[in-house]
């Protein structure tokens, strides 16, 4: 499928202006990765937003697996909105991983550029909240 067809359908950019969207594809970047290998690390910065494109991506945190993404997942958006460094390890999965990626600087500009990337980020927010809250809820059961 084509980057901006995935991109229109993944709910992250689904009501995205097309103008915007055209924006995001040109200054952002898509890389291929060999299975195994890190894509973020626990406890360091930078690396940028990343929206799985293809394969898989295992996330580790202090060592241990805690969840594997797939296609249309997106990893690296809490250290874009903090600056802090990341809370997890992303490593591709067995077949690879292909990722579209939007750098700390690029994902910046974005956010200068248009208001419509604030409510993108208040999606990303409340979506990482909403799964923090299910897996309180299904730790208590």
């Amino acid at each position: 499928m084509a980057l901006r067809a995935f991109l229109r359908h993944d709910d992250l950019f689904s009501d995205v202006p097309e103008d915007l969207l055209d924006t995001i594809i040109e200054r952002g970047s898509e890389q291929q990765v060999p299975a195994g290998r890190e894509l973020v690390r626990q406890d360091q910065s930078g690396g940028g937003l990343h929206v799985l494109l293809e394969g898989s991506a295992d996330v580790v945190i202090n060592g241990k697996q805690v969840a594997t993404l797939s296609p249309g997942d997106y990893f690296g958006e809490m250290s874009l909105i903090d600056k802090a460094p990341h809370s997890a390890t992303v490593v591709s999965g067995p077949e690879g991983a292909k990722t579209f990626i939007l750098s700390p600087v690029t994902f910046q500009g974005l956010l200068d550029l248009s208001p419509h990337c604030d409510r993108v980020m208040l999606k990303i927010l409340t979506r990482r909240v909403r799964r923090l809250e299910q897996a309180a809820r299904i730790d208590l059961v």
